[in-house]
């Protein structure tokens, strides 16, 4: 026996000694004629009992069919659902599990009547008779029993008891996530010039934007945060008129509403929120055919607005101060309110003379002044502070031609002379 051949199972254990003998014994049965019993050769039981070589490592396995890789992807509970019982594979890929487990049914209406629900739970969902062997996802059938499920359900039946926006807890969850996935989406979209004019002359993008800022009770901060940003980004070439257009409406959101929405969030006591909305109502103001519904709450607007300039924060100081520079460049009237309205020349003044951080925003106080004193139905509220108005005229160079003006203003008409000596002289 060559002794390339050691390592035959048959020669380790033996083997050819009991091999010959059946040889043997079948040879002199062919014959006729009995003989001795057969001996192996010295060869062989010298092999037999040599010590035994390390087994070489078994070969991998062969790859599994396309049937049973199929069968591997499935969730347990769709094999479980067959008439035959589980394959070896399936023990397999649960042989952690117990043989007695059983996974506790979960009552969840989310995608109840769909194929795929995006939860993993895609086999669960459709009966046993209605699990494809064979079919791909881009076979005809599945196209054709997609396209009849779409249309057996009208739009209203996502909201009906059992629709997709009626889930339990964590479906709420789950729907909130996406949520505020979507307005990020959207967030980012607005920052694009070349999306400004389709996203604002899509009324169902608008009416979801200001029915969120409606519910900023209920509705989640990052969703709304998302929200406002996208409103004051569009908010240049926005027009409200939209929301009374021949365009179909699915919110019933009107002009009146979508201000108060903005009033709403003007008035909240998250600074982001409060200047965003400040910022998007200079902005709003810009577009003459906003003016109609705007204009009616301007009283208000000023009243929170000059709130915003006795806050420390320097960003809310910012955004007040640009929204009132917009705000009294609209009219007479404009003008005429924001000088009645209590403290609003004094922290007008307090933001000059701090001075804010930024140079613009002083800029745009003191030209927000000298939009007042132009009102010659102003000058008598503005002669109390003519001596503050010299005091910054000596103190501060950047804004001394602003301020000269305003002074050249209170004091150069002739129908002002004795108003100018009881504010200057206190006669």
């Amino acid at each position: 026996i060559p002794t390339t051949q050691q390592n035959n199972p048959r020669e380790r254990s033996g083997g050819y000694a009991e091999a010959g003998a059946e040889q043997g014994d079948g040879l002199r049965r062919h014959a006729g004629e009995a003989g001795p019993p057969f001996e192996a050769p010295p060869a062989a039981a010298a092999a037999a009992a040599a010590p035994l070589s390390p087994l070489p490592p078994p070969p991998p396995p062969p790859p599994l069919p396309e049937p049973a890789i199929r069968l591997l992807r499935r969730p347990r509970s769709a094999l479980l659902s067959k008439s035959s019982p589980p394959s070896p594979i399936d023990d397999w890929r649960d042989i952690a599990l117990p043989r007695d487990f059983t996974k506790p049914a979960r009552v969840r209406t989310l995608g109840a009547n769909s194929t795929v629900t995006g939860f993993g739970y895609e086999y669960d969902t459709t009966s046993s008779t209605d699990i494809p062997s064979n079919q791909g996802p881009g076979s005809d059938s599945g196209k054709a029993d997609a396209f009849t499920r779409k249309k057996r359900h009208s739009v209203e039946w996502w909201f009906e008891e059992d629709g997709l926006f009626n889930v339990d807890e964590e479906g709420r969850a789950e729907k909130q996530q996406c949520a505020v996935a979507a307005s990020n989406i959207v967030r980012n979209f607005s920052f694009m010039p070349e999306n400004e004019v389709v996203m604002v002359q899509h009324r169902h993008c608008l009416e979801t934007i200001f029915q969120s800022l409606e519910d900023q009770n209920t509705e989640d901060e990052e969703l709304i945060t998302n929200m406002l940003e996208t409103i004051v980004n569009l908010a240049p070439v926005l027009d409200l008129r939209i929301f009374s257009s021949n365009k179909p409406s699915y919110i019933r959101m009107t002009e009146k509403r979508a201000v108060q929405a903005v009033m709403g969030m003007l008035g909240s006591s998250i600074k982001a929120w409060h200047c965003a909305a400040a910022e998007l109502l200079g902005r709003l103001i810009i577009n003459p055919d906003n003016e109609p519904f705007l204009l009616p709450s301007v009283p208000q607007i000023y009243k929170r607005l000059v709130d915003l300039l006795s806050l420390p924060a320097v960003d809310a100081q910012a955004a007040a101060v640009g929204a009132l520079y917009n705000l009294t460049e609209v009219n007479m009237d404009c003008r005429l309110k924001l000088a009645s309205e209590r403290w609003a020349v004094d922290r007008l003044f307090k933001v000059v003379r701090a001075p804010h951080p930024v140079p613009e925003i002083c800029r745009k106080a003191a030209l927000v002044l000298e939009s007042l004193v132009s009102e010659p139905q102003n000058r008598p509220l503005l002669l109390a502070h003519e001596s503050t108005f010299a005091e910054i005229l000596m103190s501060d160079g950047k804004h001394a031609d602003t301020f000269a003006r305003i002074l050249y203003e209170l004091t150069s008409r002739p129908n002002n002379k004795a108003t100018t000596a009881r504010g200057v002289w206190g006669m």
